[in-house]
């Protein structure tokens, strides 16, 4: 190749001779150059068609006038050639349909047109017809003239048009099995044409269906009328509507859903529809069964909620979950606005530690076809670690290759935190069970399920034995009874708890006094357990009646004191009687009688005292009524005074007792002394009321009363000043004189506690 001044290449051929001297030498060269560009080109152009003609995919064949076939490429050897030639064939050969008088009439037609196109039947090297298609051109160079045909096999063609004619079948079997309706609406006229099908959907006869677009509309639900022009002007840009779901009114009155698919048939000049077909198909069965699934489904999630449970799909969207919103509230991230989470985002929220083994376990369900639960870890995003529990179930194809997983998960977070704070309160009752110096046991209205080391030890046995023991075993006859109906009563709920004392049986028949408390304890179950303790009281019940024997014996002593103290105040009181009977002068009389009354009061409390009960306290009634009946009978035993004492609830300690009895013995003398001058009966009353806030005590008397003119603390007799004193600043209490109908002293006297500076 060389360059021409156009700075194209173009293909030259050269010949060069070499001149020489005698001596051999190279004088000069001498040659010719010859443009070849031309010939060359064909030639690449003749070897470019002959490449393409053997590598076609096509056989083809060069056929003479006569039928002989003198050229053949690759293809149509394979196909046709005898020991992989095809020279020496003709075309009567491969063409199980020709024959001479075919062949002439072919070759005139193909000199006529120069093209033939048509199909035929060819038979291969293997003996196997196959039908064709034949391209022949007709070809003329100089004299000869031959024929190029281009052969294809169309056995594909010919299957695939079998297998649409088949598919039609299948689909006029499918559209009636289906129970499609089809319908045919011309636009320009409005007609509508409704099949058998179409018709008996809605109830009717084809022949009694609506035959217009109008009519059709009024059967159309009011607010699905709009969709049949939405559906035309969608057409207008479209061959396919696509699939609309309508409601229509059958027969009957009823309303059917419908599902209809429609595509263009035929367009005017200008593009609109004018005929357009499609399928009407009854969904109103499956339209009321998907409203109540979402029914269902919206009540499911409702249940979820309530429940706090999150529901998840994984499969149907790669390696991504699909979540609920209560998914995302539990993991604490925002929500995506497709629901859709990836596994990177889902195995972020994972606690490190518990990443590859919740991977791990999921897919290997998969693996084993199990269903799959785990309880693990995660991490919100402000750091909280909290605790999941999830739940699902793998779904696979009836070819058993795994399609999808749905679960359901549940934050446990506060169950985990209760059971850790329940495994610690678990232990801290074991620590305390086993250390404590009292017997614990629980019971369950049949036998022991758990008792501790001191309990067994209590009684003998060792903590394994004791539990094999029943009651009956350890409690005495005489006490089986009570405790069986303690324990029958608690078990059936009629009541909390039981305190009692008995005598318990051990091991070796020894009995030990002990005191068993018990509660009733509701866990759960249908029957109550009972919870309790143990006590040996066989020290505590010798301590007691050592102090029992202790006690008697200081009670004894003291009612001696009190009896001793009474009989020298009484010795007292009648060495001053003695006196008074040797003496004249009234005056001093009067004084020693008053001072022996004021001594006999005294007296009067500790008789009182050893003859109570108690020794701490007597009770007021009982006292001031002896001190009433005392008073009357040495200052008026001739006079018809009746006395009325009223206190039985209240009860006084040795010094209160002392207190009152002197303001008693006062007001009282006083009385009897001067309120029923001329007058040879009366009465005079002592009240008193105890409460909780302190005492009134009330001492009247229906006699003449008391001087106008006289003033309680004014008053310079010593009985008075007593009072007074004894009132006002050993009782802190007050004095109230109330003039009615005669005269009532009101002493009131508050609890220590409530006192002014107490």
């Amino acid at each position: 190749r060389i360059r021409v001044p156009s700075g194209k290449m173009r293909w030259v051929h050269i010949i060069g001779e070499t001149l020489r001297d005698d001596r051999g030498g190279v004088l000069r060269l001498i040659g010719t150059i010859q443009d070849i560009h031309e010939i060359h080109e064909a030639r690449d152009s003749l070897v470019r068609t002959q490449h393409v003609v053997d590598n076609s995919p096509e056989a083809i064949l060069f056929v003479q006038r006569d039928g002989t076939i003198f050229y053949g490429n690759e293809m149509a050897a394979r196909s046709y050639g005898r020991r992989g030639r095809i020279s020496g064939l003709s075309i009567f050969d491969i063409n199980v349909e020709m024959d001479p008088d075919i062949w002439e009439e072919h070759w005139r037609l193909l000199h006529g047109q120069e093209v033939s196109t048509f199909e035929t039947i060819h038979r291969y090297r293997d003996g196997m017809d196959h039908p064709v298609e034949n391209t022949w051109v007709y070809s003329r160079t100089g004299d000869q003239e031959f024929g190029c045909v281009f052969v294809r096999d169309i056995t594909a063609r010919r299957k695939v048009a079998e297998a649409l004619r088949e598919s039609e079948k299948r689909f006029s079997l499918a559209v009636g099995g289906a129970r499609l309706g089809v319908w045919d609406w011309r636009v320009s006229t409005g007609a509508v044409l409704y099949d058998q099908q179409c018709a008996e959907i809605l109830g009717y006869r084809p022949e009694n269906i609506p035959g217009t677009i109008d009519g059709i509309r009024q059967l159309f639900d009011p607010a699905d009328r709009h969709l049949i022009e939405e559906m035309r002007l969608s057409l207008e840009t479209a061959d396919d509507a696509g699939t609309i779901e309508y409601r229509m009114q059958g027969k009957d009155g009823k309303m059917r859903w419908i599902r209809s698919h429609a595509v263009i048939l035929e367009r005017r000049p200008d593009g609109k529809p004018e005929r357009i077909i499609g399928t009407n198909l009854d969904i109103t069965h499956t339209k009321e069964e998907s409203l109540r699934l979402e029914q269902s489904e919206a009540e499911l999630r409702e249940a979820q909620t309530i429940a706090g449970l999150g529901y998840w799909e994984y499969g149907r969207h790669g390696t991504s979950q699909y979540w609920s919103d209560r998914m995302f509230e539990i993991f604490g991230i925002p929500q995506t606005e497709d629901r859709v989470i990836s596994q990177e985002r889902f195995l972020a929220t994972l606690h490190p530690a518990e990443r590859e083994t919740v991977v791990r376990r999921f897919f290997d369900s998969i693996r084993a076809r199990e269903d799959y639960e785990h309880t693990y870890r995660i991490i919100w995003p402000s750091g909280e670690i909290r605790h999941v529990h999830e739940r699902c179930h793998h779904l696979y194809g009836s070819d058993g290759a795994y399609l999808s997983s749905l679960g359901t998960l549940i934050d446990i977070t506060d169950l985990k935190r209760a059971e850790t704070a329940l495994s610690e309160s678990e232990q801290k009752f074991r620590l305390l069970a086993e250390n404590a110096i009292v017997g614990i046991y629980i019971f369950n209205g049949e036998r022991l399920i758990y008792t501790n080391e001191t309990l067994a030890a209590m009684l003998g046995y060792t903590v394994d034995e004791f539990r094999k023991v029943s009651i009956g075993e350890l409690i005495l006859p005489g006490d089986a009874d009570m405790v069986a109906g303690d324990v029958r009563d608690m078990i059936e709920g009629k009541r909390a708890n039981t305190h009692f004392e008995t005598v318990a049986v051990r091991r070796d028949g020894s009995t030990v006094e002990v005191e068993i408390f018990g509660s009733a304890a509701g866990l759960g179950d249908d029957r109550p357990l009972i919870i309790g303790t143990v006590l040996d009281i066989s020290e505590r019940k010798a301590s007691e009646a050592m102090l029992q024997a202790s006690l008697a014996e200081k009670t004894t002593l003291l009612n001696e004191v009190h009896h001793r103290v009474k009989n020298n105040l009484a010795l007292i009181t009648s060495m001053l009687q003695m006196q008074m009977r040797s003496m004249e002068d009234e005056e001093a009389k009067a004084v020693l009688r008053e001072t022996s009354n004021r001594i006999l009061s005294m007296a009067l409390v500790h008789e009182s005292i050893y003859r109570s009960d108690t020794i701490a306290s007597i009770n007021a009634g009982d006292h001031f009524s002896s001190l009433v009946a005392e008073l009357i009978g040495t200052f008026a035993p001739y006079a018809m005074i009746t006395a009325r004492v009223t206190a039985t609830e209240c009860q006084l300690n040795l010094e209160e007792a002392i207190l009152y009895s002197l303001i008693v013995n006062e007001l009282v003398t006083n009385a009897i002394k001067y309120a029923f001058e001329g007058r040879d009966r009366g009465t005079i009353s002592v009240q008193m009321e105890c409460g909780e806030t302190g005492k009134v005590l009330t001492v009247t008397d229906d006699g003449i009363g008391v001087p106008e003119d006289y003033r309680p603390g004014a008053s310079a007799s010593l009985g008075m000043n007593i009072v007074r004193n004894v009132v006002m600043h050993q009782l802190g209490g007050t004095i109230e004189l109330v003039r009615d109908g005669g005269t009532a002293w009101v002493i009131r006297v508050p609890e220590p506690s409530l006192r002014s500076g107490a």
